[in-house]
């Protein structure tokens, strides 16, 4: 009764504070409830650290790859708009990679191609990203 209570408790705090789904998610990993964790982070999707998304991902993609590559292609996006990073777009190759794994998973080489000339184009060509070794790699 209390580890319920004391989850409903939680659940209701990232009501009016969502920051505190990170906690909630946090009890329920260690609960074993990576179910939950993945909804919870689902349903607060903005209000999760990039560290939290990470091992939630590296849970989930074994058993559920197509469910990560939306959360992996916002945290690229997260990491090529943090202008103050000055390791950003290394750290966006580095995800970019783990995507590129996840299409190949789930048997879509061709939708990690759509998606990496969508970003292309999103972002200026004179950027010092680079994505050689990306396609077909």
């Amino acid at each position: 009764g209390v580890r319920g209570k004391a989850i409903g408790r939680l659940r209701d705090a990232t009501t009016g504070q969502p920051a505190y789904a990170d906690h909630l998610i946090g009890v329920l990993l260690e609960e074993g409830e990576l179910d939950n964790a993945w909804q919870t982070a689902v349903d607060h999707t903005e209000d999760l650290p990039e560290s939290r998304w990470h091992q939630l991902i590296e849970l989930r993609q074994p058993a559920h790859p197509r469910d990560v590559v939306e959360p992996w292609q916002r945290l690229i996006q997260r990491r090529l708009d943090a202008g103050t990073d000055k390791y950003r777009y290394g750290k966006a190759i580095t995800m970019l990679r783990q995507l590129r794994d996840v299409y190949q998973a789930v048997g879509d080489a061709t939708g990690f191609g759509t998606y990496l000339e969508r970003l292309r184009e999103r972002h200026n060509p004179t950027r010092r990203i680079s994505y050689v070794g990306l396609v077909g790699g």
